[in-house]
């Protein structure tokens, strides 16, 4: 099915904006992708993406998805619209595959996307295993441009010795971490604000993905953490709806002002 549903843009690309807490303004974005399929809908990721990871597919569908954000950022600038830093998930069979730094490298060179645009997140904790092949790829990636971020931190048994030998620019903290436990708020709140201190000892930016309440973002204020996504914020939304988004966030309204309105 996936094959087809490729040559038939079953795929669709959604954006969740991020917002910066310490300059109280849109940060970015992070595309992620929808299967829409006929007569049935939107089949939901958790039911196809390990699926395909499995079969190897994930790869064809990763090039897909982002050379669809290439080009939705080209046309952006061709249209004159602000653009901002869009982050794409990789996946393993992505980043071991043959001709790889090659395909992301030409594909943004080609729609002419300035470095610092394109962010490229590495998802599954079994990516990290291979240290030296991952160590080589993300160097020459971030010599071409790209930053590079840590997904789901916290959820992978393999987290910490990645930091010790990969240059991550950003560690995106797994929503477990927002999940506080009532019997023991404390050790809870000692651990992130020991991870988020970690990062930032390691030179990285922080991102917590899943914030949903006002309490969160209180709490991750009080944490330093740098950059929030989730629906308190933003929900994931379409290119159309993206673009009209950003605009509005970069008009003369602060996005402290739109976000203090969303949280009261």
């Amino acid at each position: 099915f996936m094959e087809k549903a490729l040559s038939n843009d079953e795929f669709i690309i959604h954006f969740q904006p991020k917002f910066d807490l310490n300059n109280n303004r849109i940060y970015g974005a992070e595309a992620l992708v929808r299967w829409v399929r006929p007569n049935e809908g939107i089949v939901p990721p958790s039911q196809f993406i390990n699926l395909f990871e499995r079969s190897g597919y994930i790869s064809q569908l990763d090039r897909y998805v982002f050379t669809e954000v290439c080009k939705f950022l080209n046309r952006m600038l061709k249209e004159g619209s602000r653009i901002i830093p869009i982050s794409v998930n990789v996946s393993r069979a992505s980043a071991e595959k043959e001709g790889f730094i090659e395909y992301y490298v030409s594909t943004k060179n080609q729609y002419g996307i300035k470095d610092g645009f394109l962010e490229l997140e590495f998802t599954e904790s079994k990516a990290l295993e291979d240290n030296d092949l991952l160590s080589d790829r993300i160097k020459e990636l971030k010599k071409h441009g790209f930053s590079i971020s840590i997904d789901d931190f916290g959820a992978g048994y393999s987290s910490f010795k990645a930091l010790q030998n990969l240059e991550f620019d950003i560690m995106k903290l797994d929503a477990v971490f927002l999940k506080i436990n009532p019997n023991n708020p404390k050790k809870n709140i000692n651990l992130l604000s020991g991870v988020i201190g970690l990062a930032k000892t390691l030179g990285m930016k922080v991102i917590a993905e899943g914030v949903e309440t006002q309490q969160e973002v209180a709490l991750l204020r009080e944490l330093k953490c740098d950059v929030i996504q989730g629906y308190i914020y933003a929900r994931p939304m379409t290119g159309t709806d993206f673009i009209t988004f950003v605009k509005n966030a970069l008009s003369s309204k602060t996005e402290k002002e739109k976000l203090a309105e969303v949280i009261e």
